[in-house]
């Protein structure tokens, strides 16, 4: 993708010309169309249950909220060199990649092989002077196992996320690299990717899922929809102005999940809530812990698989 006097210098095989593809799309409709905060900004399709995977539909607002508090949160600014490692149909791409392109700070995009070749990884850490990333606990401690001080020095600050994190993988990291902080951060597709958030976590403790974020609420309920104690597990409903708006073209699937509990006290925030189907409960000291799914669904490397959409299309496979 370029520019029409650049054109001729690139060498790969499809080429994008911008100013070509703006001029085509400059209709005086389309200038005129004026966006609320309300409207969608993306559509991000999630597994499903039937075999026909969900539309996400994320707003301007939920999507803003989230890449501000990231910003802010980890003080990211020009001099920050970040490693994007998802792709762009991963919701975790919408964090790992705009919130440094908003402060200012450079991405770097390794190629689909480099990201699973761990020793080009990590020679690209240390090349590039990658200060942050985002990653799935499973990648993240392949590179500690082929990483040694001298490659991870320009680290700052690393971010886990997708699936559970163990005290003994924070101790590993630590034992690598005294210095390197390791954030913890929870969210779905359908709660504009982050909810919680928790910072320094220590190598002697069983890292939990934290806090929720700036104008993000979490609560522990009964199958009565009624809060529970610290201590007491339940279903994890997120509310806040992190919440999509539902389902493309889903209106029974989006009542299902997208429910309103009037009893809530929210602060002058939207009162609907999320259904994620994750299991968790409060700790006495407030910190959220993340213990799997009330469901059949399952976790692989970050990505949120329905088995019942496996079996949908091995249905449809010849016998």
């Amino acid at each position: 993708m370029t520019t029409g006097e650049l054109a001729q210098e690139c060498d790969a095989k499809a080429v994008v010309i911008i100013d070509e593809a703006l001029r085509a799309t400059r209709h005086r409709a389309f200038e005129r169309k004026r966006l609320s905060p309300s409207d969608p900004a993306y559509i991000i399709y999630t597994s499903g249950t039937t075999g026909v995977p969900k539309g996400v539909l994320v707003s301007h607002r939920s999507a803003v909220n989230t890449l501000l508090y990231r910003r802010e949160e980890y003080g990211i600014d020009s001099s920050w060199s970040c490693l994007q490692l998802f792709s762009p149909s991963f919701d975790g791409f919408v964090t790992g990649f705009f919130t440094p392109l908003m402060a200012g700070a450079r991405v770097v995009f390794p190629c689909k092989a480099t990201i699973k070749d761990i020793p080009r990884l990590r020679r690209i850490i240390k090349s590039e002077e990658i200060c942050h990333f985002i990653a799935v606990p499973l990648l993240f401690r392949s590179l500690l196992e082929d990483m040694n001080p001298v490659d991870a020095a320009s680290l700052r600050v690393v971010t886990l996320a997708g699936d559970r994190i163990t005290g003994e993988l924070v101790k590993k990291a630590h034992q690598l690299l005294p210095v390197l902080e390791i954030a913890v951060e929870y969210g779905v597709t359908e709660a504009a990717v982050l909810s919680t958030c928790r910072r320094g976590v220590r190598d002697d403790e069983e890292p939990g899922i934290g806090a929720p974020i700036k104008n993000s609420v979490v609560l522990a309920l009964d199958q009565q929809r009624q809060l529970l104690p610290p201590g007491i597990s339940g279903e994890l409903y997120i509310g806040g102005i992190g919440v999509a708006n539902g389902y493309l073209n889903r209106p029974e699937l989006t009542a299902e999940r997208f429910v309103t509990l009037p009893w809530a006290d929210d602060d002058g925030l939207q009162k609907t809530f999320y259904r994620s189907g994750d299991r968790a409960r409060f700790t006495t000291g407030g910190t959220l812990e993340f213990l799997g799914r009330i469901d059949r669904q399952l976790k692989i490397r970050g990505f949120r698989i329905e088995p019942e959409e496996v079996e949908e299309h091995l249905k449809t496979h010849p016998r």
